[in-house]
């Protein structure tokens, strides 16, 4: 049987790889997913921008909600109702 190194432990699809680039927003990641996702946004141009994308957005929304802390506290009912209204809609 042959062993394939790459295959095994470095090659990761993009959609895992979106998941850890989502992931390493909210908690650390493990040696081998954090090398297994250099590697892959190493070689793939979609998932290093969408890597970017994610530190720029996740900023943002940090200094947007530091500048309108009351905007992250309240909804109005209104809202809120259309907001749960959308959302069964769209299921």
């Amino acid at each position: 049987m042959k062993f394939n190194f790459f295959n095994k432990y470095i090659n990761l699809p993009c959609q895992e790889a979106s998941f850890l680039i989502s992931k390493r927003q909210e908690t650390k990641l493990t040696w081998k997913e954090k090398i297994r996702l250099n590697f892959h946004v190493s070689i793939c141009e979609p998932c290093s921008r969408f890597a970017k994308q994610v530190v720029i957005l996740d900023a943002s929304m940090a200094h947007f909600f530091s500048l309108n802390p009351s905007q992250s506290q309240a909804f109005s009912e209104k809202k809120k109702e259309d907001l749960e209204k959308f959302i069964e809609e769209n299921k």
